[in-house]
């Protein structure tokens, strides 16, 4: 198979490539306090960006053992030479740590950067673009403010959005988050399930819901049976495992509809959706009050036609 290589674009990636990976060392010696010169940063992104030709060189076949120097062994040395230049001589402890620091900042701004390319273009095409820009738009504030605040304040706050649903043509409006974490579906219709702590829903449902729901928590499962009509038309038993927790049973309801603030923008996120009802608190600072899968929003987005392209996460109490 013949490939065309387009200098100027590899020039350009690579370039970006050697930002990067600037940006990440850069911020792994704010977080780690340690007193290096800039210019052994410059150094040690340089090999990053040098193994990035290297890497597209053997996509390209161009290279001996191009499968090797592709290899997750060969993408780990590298990163190793990255660090060793840039703060060696540390002692070992230290420089694991230094590593360990490196690595977290990598995955949590990729891991931003891939959420925000999915959810502002489709998992088949995500906007490469703003995915990078989100990327290291996180490495600079994980830079600013240290890691600790940056789990408080980006994982918490920057992807909370307003959710309102409406049953009987009551709604209600409440912060959640969208969290990829949220693998829930409806056993039936293998539909995403909406989780949301049951105290926020007190104003929308009859209380009988709310003690079948603790009894089955506990394994009552004739506990369905109290449920009154017509709510137990919209009822759903949803199996759930977490961490301490095995084997569980969540209760779920067919909500009449549901949809999220975009901006000043309202999204529907479509009718009969699942409201799973949790009993404890989800997040212990009460920032949000549900999680929504981002493939509900995506779906919405995409049937809808919205342009995300001037949206705006709002992390507003509700």
């Amino acid at each position: 198979m013949a490939y065309v290589i387009y200098l100027d674009q590899l020039i350009a990636m690579t370039m970006a490539n050697w930002l990067f990976d600037l940006l990440l060392l850069w911020a792994t010696r704010e977080v780690m306090k340690i007193p290096i010169h800039r210019k052994r940063l410059f150094v040690g992104a340089g090999i990053g960006a040098l193994y990035f030709i290297v890497e597209r060189l053997a996509f390209y076949r161009l290279l001996p053992f191009y499968g090797l120097w592709r290899s997750p062994l060969a993408m780990f040395l590298a990163s190793l030479l990255m660090l060793s230049a840039a703060f060696y001589p540390l002692p070992p402890t230290r420089f694991l740590t230094v590593a360990a620091y490196f690595y977290l900042i990598f995955c949590t701004a990729g891991g931003a950067g891939t959420l925000v390319a999915n959810l502002f273009g489709s998992p088949h095409q995500p906007n490469v673009f703003l995915g990078a820009i989100t990327s290291m738009g996180v490495i600079l504030i994980i830079a600013e403010l240290g890691w600790g605040l940056i789990q408080k304040q980006i994982w918490y706050h920057f992807y909370q959005i307003p959710l309102s649903i409406k049953f009987n043509n009551n709604e209600l409006l409440i912060t959640a988050l969208v969290d990829s974490g949220n693998h829930l579906r409806d056993p039936i219709s293998r539909a995403p399930v909406i989780i949301v702590e049951e105290s926020a829903l007190t104003s929308l449902l009859p209380e009988a819901v709310f003690e079948a729901a603790k009894s089955l928590e506990q394994g009552d499962l004739d506990a369905i049976d109290q449920i009154p009509f017509p709510w137990s038309t919209r009822l759903r038993i949803i199996p759930y495992a977490s961490i301490g927790k095995r084997e569980g049973m969540l209760i779920g309801l067919r909500c009449d509809e549901a949809g999220v603030m975009v901006g000043q923008d309202r999204i529907p996120l479509g009718q009969g959706l699942i409201i799973g009802l949790y009993n404890n608190r989800l997040c212990p600072e009460g920032s949000y009050r549900a999680l929504i899968h981002p493939e509900v929003i995506h779906k919405a987005v995409l049937k809808q036609g919205a342009s995300w392209g001037s949206a705006k996460f709002h992390s507003t109490q509700v």
